[in-house]
């Protein structure tokens, strides 16, 4: 950056508390929360009726790290504090110290996240509105003054920016709109460039210093200094042929993280790894966003000024949800690809806060479709979204994928809950969006009946009302699917695997198929060997079967690893047909799939996976995936 800026950290008060950047760890730090509250934000500064963000992943080193040190201010205040905080004791220091090591030898990574089409960071240099205090100033503020879809409601959701920076800094590049209408781009603003830093606070030299740090131009205003953003040609002439530069014709952010850092693996990225968790978090949450046209997400990676992005399009299993949202029918599902819908009560309590309200019933939409055998051979549903239902209200993100109010007999199924602004525009449906906002936490990733916004805007009963909700959406999944019966005589699938001793819930599996003999080697930390036979019991033709590693997290997900190694030659000698499926990042294969013969009733597999070098890694647990599916029918 320009040699006018550097960064600034206040002088700490006799008296002031000493603050330790505890904002960061708001959440549960991944990807997957980094993709989420980003997206969520650029979508609610949404101008006209699509917003692009791009995430473009960079390695520097050389004369590409050089730059970034200059544009972050690294010899103008960084390094100096980061080298102070790294000799004190905090839960920083490991950190600092982990910059410095990489800032010493040259290479480090980053992540620029650019959204146009969007606000920006309008407002003034200070005061109580606009993007640019809110993002850059203030703390635990938000700020629904020109939100279009209002997906946020604390002001926290931003800090996960800075977690993911080893040196907890920001910087920002924009082009602001300053006008009012959310239809229109109103007046644009000049470009602004500024930075932030959330540390801790620090004794350096013979000065005491505040935790919150901003590089700017230094001004002295009341006889008081402080960093305020370059602004005009000073902003465009900073960031100029950096991961900052825009093309200043569309209006929006541009948010370098330098030092990129998963806070929950401590590793180097890999840039693959890091695209696949960020398009992967995409799909995930946002299909509904992408499939309406709001939504164009881009990503890729950088090096020096040329950019490889790729836009993230619907995954195949969204069709399931989509299919759920076409229902026409309020009938019980009867039929293979049948879909049904109901409508719920939503009962909201008298509204204490802004846009007070009296007692009102809303309404919510809850659609659902059966999953064939036929769909999971053409495009399987991920195993942590079969049987669930995608909880959408106005921002068109999926805020959680329900699955706690459902019988573990339903057959297999997804859904849609289509609430409050997604449902519509009537006066119930704004007062539902609103209800449900109130009752998700600060990481927005469910409707909780004890949010404390429920105690805070509302009148008594918004606990209750929240597990009615759940409890009709039980009631109604039971109803419009069935128990898994087929209407002729037989046992649902899951009751009958129980009574035979198999197991139920969670990990499905048809009787007539078996795995013995696993063997999960773990001795090499590089690698993952699982050695297995695949057995069928029952039925004859042609059967298939896909096998994946997988470290399964707390929850029980399972995450598949590249697959580096298959006995091939031995399956395919015995006239066994070997599939890879590929990745999302080329030359990676994520999964194989074996066709079988008939005739031929086993088969030994053996595969290895490569391991990411990490703690949360080495501690998760390894197993092996494997779905099964036939072409012919099993003959008893």
């Amino acid at each position: 950056m320009a040699a006018t800026t550097s960064w600034f950290f206040r002088d700490r008060y006799p008296g002031e508390g000493q603050r330790g950047g505890s904002d960061n760890f708001a959440f549960q730090m991944s990807f997957d929360t980094l993709v989420r509250e980003t997206i969520q934000n650029s979508n609610d500064q949404r101008l006209g009726s699509k917003v692009t963000v791009d995430f473009i992943y960079e390695d520097h080193k050389g004369p590409s790290a050089q730059s970034v040190l200059d544009l972050v201010g690294w010899d103008r205040g960084l390094k100096d504090t980061l080298t102070a905080i790294s000799e004190q004791k905090s839960h920083l220091s490991r950190r600092a110290k982990m910059v410095l090591d990489n800032v010493e030898t040259g290479q480090f990574p980053s992540l620029t996240i650019r959204d146009s089409n969007a606000r920006g960071l309008e407002g003034a240099e200070d005061g109580d509105t606009g993007n640019f205090v809110m993002l850059c100033r203030h703390v635990l503020v938000t700020d629904s003054a020109g939100k279009r879809v209002g997906g946020g409601s604390f002001g926290i959701g931003k800090s996960v920016i800075w977690a993911f920076s080893g040196a907890s800094v920001a910087m920002f590049s924009s082009l602001p709109s300053e006008g009012t209408g959310a239809e229109s781009q109103g007046t644009v603003g000049e470009p602004r460039v500024f930075g932030r830093a959330y540390l801790v606070s620090h004794k350096r030299g013979d000065g005491d210093y505040t935790s919150d740090g901003h590089l700017g131009a230094i001004e002295t205003t009341n006889g008081k200094k402080w960093a305020v953003s370059l602004r005009g040609d000073d902003a465009k002439k900073a960031v100029a042929g950096s991961p900052l530069a825009r093309d200043w014709q569309s209006t929006g952010t541009s948010i370098f993280i330098p030092f990129l850092d998963n806070p929950v693996e401590k590793t180097a990225l890999e840039a693959g790894d890091v695209i696949e968790q960020i398009h992967n978090a995409v799909q995930k949450w946002f299909w509904p966003s992408i499939a309406a046209g709001l939504l164009e997400v881009r990503v890729g990676t950088r090096n020096g000024s040329k950019e490889e992005l790729v836009t993230v399009g619907l995954p195949a299993w969204a069709q399931y949800f989509q299919r759920a949202e076409q229902a026409t029918s309020t009938e019980p599902i009867t039929e293979d690809f049948g879909s049904a819908f109901s409508e719920i009560k939503v009962r909201i309590p008298e509204r204490l806060v802004e846009s007070k309200h009296k007692q009102l019933d809303g309404q919510a939409i809850f659609c659902v479709t059966k999953i064939t055998e036929d769909d999971e051979k053409q495009s399987p549903v991920p195993v942590e979204l079969k049987n669930t239902v995608a909880l959408i209200r106005g921002a068109h993100m999926v805020v959680e994928y329900h699955s706690r109010s459902f019988s573990s007999l339903l057959p297999p199924f997804v859904g849609v809950l289509k609430a409050g602004k997604y449902r519509g525009t009537s006066t119930e449906d704004v007062a539902t969006e609103s209800f449900l906002r109130d009752s998700e936490p600060p990481a927005h990733d469910k409707w909780d009946s004890s949010a404390i916004k429920l105690a805070e805007n509302y009148k008594r009963g918004g606990k209750q009302y929240i597990k009615e909700l759940f409890d009709a959406l039980g009631a109604n999944a039971t109803r419009l699917l069935g128990t898994g019966a087929t209407g002729n005589g037989k046992v649902p699938r899951r009751l009958a695997e129980m009574l035979k001793g198999g197991k139920g819930g969670a990990k499905k599996r048809e009787e007539r198929f078996s795995m013995a003999n696993r063997i999960i080697d773990r001795t090499s930390p590089q690698s993952i060997k699982a050695s297995f036979k695949l057995s069928r019991n029952t039925g004859s033709g042609e059967w298939r079967a896909n096998c994946a590693i997988v470290l399964l997290d707390e929850q029980g997900t399972g995450r598949e690893l590249n697959i580096a190694e298959i006995n091939e030659s031995s399956l395919t000698a015995i006239g066994v047909t070997v599939t890879k499926i590929a990745g999302k990042i080329p030359g990676t294969v994520r999964s194989v799939t074996f066709v079988v013969p008939d005739g031929l009733q086993s088969i030994d597999v053996a595969l290895t996976s490569s391991i990411p070098l990490s703690t949360v890694a080495n501690r998760s647990l390894a197993d092996v995936k494997v779905s099964y599916q036939q072409s012919e029918r099993t003959k008893a």
